[in-house]
């Protein structure tokens, strides 16, 4: 993956004794070792659970050097073309092109990746916000803010993720309009509305009131209260930057990963399975770079493969 070779065997034979072993191998091991744990032990299907492994390995080891992941997150989603007469594959009247799309989340200050989804091209990114905070927890990392595209700007996101105590910032859309819904005298009307139901309490608080309403699933006001306080910081210098650093970070984190992965436009095979394993090898060529870099005690420039190779 790291060596960016077309196939396994190739890969095999461009290593060396002595860069195996800095691999962490006691030597050089057989090919056919290598052929039956990569094709048979793992496979495509399990790309996903190896990353999680490797990421919980690599998350431990920083710790211990009092470097922790997953406060400050970036979440977009990028373009992958695919090859002509492709039967898989969806043409994008936004991209102008027919091919895949990958969602990434990734740690803005360290550019590893803490959850990535395939999708096809004209699937809504703004479905994987929810899964992808649920991975960051379940990694045990403390989000405290996410910044994403106003694609992923969702009420029952923009909900859930302040009421899990993230702060969401996100692009604010052009039309955009302050909602009604979330003004706090609506939500304390709409709240009223439950006054016969068992779980209602009197004079609850503001925050209550907004948990109550979500599991209601009264999401457009919910959101809306929480949107609406993002609209009126919006113009502020502080929010601008937030936002232009994520747009910049995640360009440039999608351009490397092209161009020094196996994930770039020139795609070997057709289909979604390639796509999954470009997708997936990829993903877990940026988490082994950080490992091996960390258990060689390196901290710095953690994902850039270009640095090992």
């Amino acid at each position: 993956m790291i060596s960016r070779k077309k196939n396994l065997w190739q890969a095999y034979q461009s290593i060396t004794n002595e860069e195996y072993i800095l691999l962490g191998f006691s030597g050089k091991p057989t090919y056919e070792l290598l052929r039956e744990f990569i094709y048979e032990r793992i496979g495509i299907s399990r790309f996903q659970e190896v990353f999680t492994q490797v990421l919980k390995e690599l998350i431990f080891l920083l710790n211990k050097k009092n470097i922790h992941l997953g406060r400050h997150v970036f979440q977009d989603a990028t373009d992958i073309r695919s090859l002509k007469h492709d039967p898989d594959t969806k043409y994008s009247g936004y991209y102008k092109h027919n091919g895949y799309k990958l969602d990434v989340t990734l740690d803005a200050e360290y550019d590893i990746p803490l959850y990535y989804t395939p999708m096809e091209i004209t699937c809504d990114e703004g479905q994987n916000l929810i899964p992808s905070q649920e991975q960051v927890a379940s990694l045990g990392l403390c989000e405290e803010e996410r910044i994403v595209d106003d694609s992923y700007a969702t009420f029952p996101n923009i909900a859930c993720s302040e009421l899990n105590n993230v702060s969401l910032f996100y692009k604010i859309a052009k039309n955009w309009v302050s909602k009604e819904e979330g003004d706090p005298e609506e939500i304390k009307r709409l709240y009223q509305k439950h006054h016969r139901e068992r779980d209602f309490v009197v004079n609850p608080s503001l925050d209550f009131m907004l948990r109550y309403l979500n599991k209601k699933k009264e999401y457009e006001a919910v959101g809306g209260f929480f949107r609406n306080k993002r609209m009126e910081e919006s113009d502020s210098k502080e929010y601008k930057n937030k936002c232009r650093k994520r747009s910049s970070n995640m360009e440039g984190f999608f351009g490397r990963v092209k161009t020094t992965t196996l994930l770039d436009d020139r795609p070997c095979k057709r289909g979604w399975i390639g796509f999954l394993f470009r997708a997936g090898s990829s993903m877990l060529t940026l988490v082994f770079a950080a490992l091996i870099r960390v258990q060689n005690g390196i901290t710095n420039h953690l994902t850039n493969v270009t640095y090992l190779i």
